[in-house]
C-alpha cells in the first residue's frame, strides 16, 4: 500500500508515512479477527479507515470536499451621496480651469528637471520650449521653479541659466497683449522675465537673512537645554539645517554668476553681492563670495573701476592673513588666498 500510494502522488511519502505511522497506532493490519485496526475480513469493515486515508491523503480543509466557485449574483454595496472621495479629487473640483491647466503645467516643468543632465539638455530645453507658458503668471511660477531647482543643485547652474536665457527670448502669444502692443510683446516679455529672475534673486537673499536668525534662535536654545540627549539631538539638528542652509547659499551665488554672464542680470547687482557677503565675515558668505569671483570676477573687473575692486581684495587680503585676530578658518583663508592669486595671473 505504501508504494502503490507513494508512487501514485509522485513524492508524497511524508503523507503515506503518516498513515502507515497512524494504521501502526491502532494496533496494526490485521487480515482477520485480531489486532485492534482495520480488517480486511470478520465483522471489522474498511469503509471508516479509507475515508481516514482519503482525509489525510487530501490534508487539512479537505473533509468537505472539493471547493466550487460562487455562482450566485455579487452583493451589491450601498452608496450614499456623501460618500468618501480622494482629497485631491474634492480639491480639483474647487479649481478653475485655467489653475488645473497651470498645475499641470509645473508638473510637466518639474518632470523634465528632475531629468536634467548636461548631454541631455537641448532634448529638454525644446521640451519646455513647447509647454503652453502662456500667461505671465504660468511664466512666473515656471521661473520660481527653476530657480528653486538651480539653487538645490549647483552643479547644474550652468544649464539652468541657459535655460533662463532661452525662456527670456520665448515669445508670449500674441493674443496676451493689446492688438497695438503687439509689435513690442517681445522687448515687454524679456524685460518681465529679467525682472522676474531680479526679484527672486533678492527673495533668495532676504531668505538667508532669516535663516540666519533661525540659527542664532536655535543656537541660544541649545545654549539653555540642560537634557544632555535632548541636547545632543538638538545639535544634530543645527548641524544638518546649517549644512543645508550652506549648501542653497552657494548653490544661489554660482546660479547668480552663471546668470551675470549670460547678461541677464547687471553689474550694479553683481556689487551689491559682492558687499552684503563682505560685510558678513562669516564663513558661509565667504566661500559664496570666492564661488562668485571665480566665477565672475574677471568679467565684472573688465567693465569696473580698478579702484572698486581693489577695495575688495585689500579686504579679502586681510582676512586671509593668520594672526591672533583671525576670524575664519584655514579652509576659508586659503580659498581667500587662491582669489587673490588667480587675481594677479
Amino acid at each position: 500500500f505504501m508504494r502503490s500510494s507513494q508512487s501514485q502522488r509522485g513524492g508524497g511519502f511524508s503523507t503515506t508515512l503518516q498513515y502507515s505511522q497512524m494504521i501502526s497506532s491502532k494496533g496494526g493490519r490485521g487480515t482477520g479477527g485480531g489486532g485492534g485496526g482495520p480488517r480486511m475480513g470478520g465483522g471489522g469493515s474498511m469503509s471508516g479507515s479509507m475515508r481516514d486515508r482519503d482525509r489525510m491523503m487530501k490534508g487539512a480543509g479537505s473533509f468537505g470536499g472539493p471547493m466550487t466557485p460562487y455562482r450566485g449574483e455579487e452583493p451589491q454595496l450601498h452608496k450614499t451621496a456623501n460618500s468618501w472621495k480622494p482629497s485631491r479629487n474634492q480639491d480639483n473640483k474647487d479649481k478653475s480651469e485655467e489653475e488645473l491647466r497651470t498645475e499641470k503645467l509645473l508638473k510637466a516643468v518639474r518632470g523634465i528637471l528632475n531629468k536634467l543632465t548636461p548631454q541631455k539638455f537641448e532634448t529638454l530645453l525644446n521640451q519646455i520650449l513647447a509647454l503652453p507658458i502662456d500667461t505671465n503668471e504660468r511664466l512666473t511660477k515656471v521661473v520660481h521653479l527653476v530657480f528653486s531647482k538651480a539653487v538645490d543643485e549647483p552643479s547644474f547652474s550652468k544649464e539652468y541659466a541657459e535655460l533662463c536665457r532661452r525662456l527670456s527670448l520665448n515669445k508670449m502669444p500674441q493674443q496676451q497683449q493689446p492688438q497695438e502692443q503687439q509689435g513690442d510683446q517681445q522687448q515687454q516679455h524679456s524685460a518681465s522675465f529679467r525682472k522676474l529672475l531680479l526679484t527672486k534673486c533678492q527673495e533668495e537673499f532676504e531668505k538667508n537673512k532669516t535663516d540666519e536668525l533661525n540659527i542664532e534662535a536655535r543656537t541660544k536654545e541649545i545654549d539653555e537645554c540642560t537634557d544632555s540627549e535632548k541636547k545632543k539631538e538638538l545639535k544634530l539638528q543645527l548641524e544638518e539645517e546649517e549644512r543645508r542652509i550652506r549648501i542653497k547659499k552657494v548653490g544661489l551665488v554660482r546660479f547668480i554668476g552663471e546668470l551675470y554672464k549670460l547678461k541677464m542680470l547687471t553689474n550694479k547687482i553683481m556689487h551689491g553681492c559682492i558687499n552684503v557677503l563682505l560685510e558678513k565675515i562669516d564663513e558661509e558668505s565667504l566661500e559664496c563670495l570666492c564661488k562668485l569671483l571665480t566665477t565672475i570676477g574677471k568679467e565684472l573687473e573688465q567693465l569696473s573701476e580698478k579702484k572698486e575692486f581693489d577695495q575688495y581684495f585689500q579686504k579679502m587680503l586681510k582676512l586671509s592673513q593668520k594672526g591672533p585676530d583671525t576670524l575664519v578658518s584655514s579652509r576659508i583663508r586659503f580659498m581667500l588666498q587662491d582669489v587673490i592669486e588667480l587675481r594677479l595671473k
